[in-house]
């Protein structure tokens, strides 16, 4: 029983083996008589013996039985006959096969008949969206705006910038040669840490009570905030292709973003400086509010931005790395909140910013984002309408 199993499996592998050989073989033969068809049509071409070459090549296109350089050289072939013969209505058929065959087919004046480089000038073949995707790291930065101190003018504050990441999708369509215009949608986490010395001026009288005290003396208020955003850029860019077969392609861009702020948080601690006069030293931590939640931010703001960059060609799309510097261009604190109220365990209302020592500055985060990507450039090869070609 265990010999005729394996006798069975031996003689299953030696049949597939044959059936792989059989149609290798057959395809090797399809594919050397395909390019000997190319080469007779070409020369048949040559000669203006032009009325046999759909028939010689028609079988090989259809069957797959080119490669793709020699699948391109065809194409070209049978568009140049039916342009020869004044086709043109077959002519504009396997002009648009030649098209999604090879988008942005090159053409040599020196090399290429005239009627083919004309015919193709009656066609869209340059890209009619470039979409791209990309990830990267931003840093953000604060700026003050107008500044709103809790207790006196000797409040001085340490703002230090923090990285985060950011990942964008985005769209483009060309308007002029080289010029683009894009939108995209972009999820971006932004963060930045502050210190502030807070110094109170009086103290107070009552040193049993360690906040009363730290109220005489003054605070070391350490905080940090972090967003996460959803952006909307718009954008203008300019690309330098040269003669369109550069491998790297520098481009500049500007533009502006409109952001909606889906989550905002605080984290804050409180350190009062030591007293001098008995050695009290107090602190004091808040919960972290949710400034969202709190309507303490702004829900949709706007900033403008510039970069450079560099698109590295493959074949019709490309890799790209860019920086741009981001410019906050408005407030983005809510001023109607920016002494939020909170109810106290007895009941009683009071201001809990005054707890921390900390007040909201009316300010805005500038930037710099650094992303890298690649972007597919999506083809749709149409006859242009006669309006267009005029």
């Amino acid at each position: 029983m265990m010999k005729d199993t394996k006798r069975n499996v031996l003689l299953v592998i030696a049949l597939f083996s044959v059936f792989i050989v059989l149609t290798s073989r057959g395809t090797f033969a399809q594919s050397v008589v395909c390019t000997q068809n190319l080469d007779r049509a070409q020369a048949m071409f040559d000669i203006g013996d032009l009325p046999g070459i759909p028939t010689l090549l028609m079988p090989c296109i259809k069957g797959g039985g080119f490669s793709k350089e020699e699948t391109i050289r065809a194409l070209e072939i049978m568009t140049e006959t039916y342009l020869y013969q004044d086709d043109l209505a077959n002519a504009d058929i396997w002009m648009i096969e030649l098209l999604k065959a090879d988008p942005e087919h090159k053409l040599d004046p020196s090399l290429d008949p005239q009627e083919i480089i004309l015919h193709k000038e009656k066609f869209r073949y340059k890209p009619i969206f470039r979409v791209s995707g990309s990830i990267g790291l931003n840093r953000s930065s604060y700026r003050l705006i107008t500044s709103y101190s809790l207790w006196s003018e000797d409040d001085q504050s340490v703002y230090t910038p923090g990285i985060q990441f950011n990942g964008f999708a985005q769209i483009e369509k060309e308007v002029y040669p080289g010029f683009d215009v894009g939108l995209g949608l972009g999820y971006v986490l932004k963060t930045f840490s502050a210190e502030s010395e807070v110094i109170y001026g009086k103290a107070a009288s009552d040193a049993s009570d360690p906040l009363a005290v730290a109220q005489g003396l003054g605070n070391l208020a350490t905080y940090s905030e972090n967003y996460a955003v959803l952006e909307a850029p718009v954008f203008v860019k300019y690309t330098y292709y040269g003669d369109g077969e550069r491998t790297f392609n520098p481009y500049v861009f500007a533009g502006m973003s409109f952001d909606y702020l889906v989550n905002a948080k605080q984290t804050s601690t409180r350190r009062a400086n030591q007293s001098e006069r008995d050695g009290v030293k107090a602190s004091a931590t808040l919960p972290d509010p949710n400034l969202v939640a709190d309507e303490r931010r702004k829900a949709l703001t706007y900033y403008g931005f510039a970069g450079l960059g560099v698109k590295i060609r493959r074949k019709t799309h490309f890799f790209f790395v860019e920086a741009r510097y981001n410019y906050g261009m408005m407030n983005i604190v809510n001023g109607d909140n920016r002494f939020p109220s909170e109810i106290t365990a007895d009941g009683n209302k009071q201001e809990s910013i005054f707890n921390i020592g900390l007040v909201d500055n009316d300010f805005t985060l500038d930037g710099v984002t650094v992303v890298g990507g690649f972007q597919l450039s999506i083809y749709n090869p149409q006859k242009l309408k006669e309006k267009r070609l005029k």
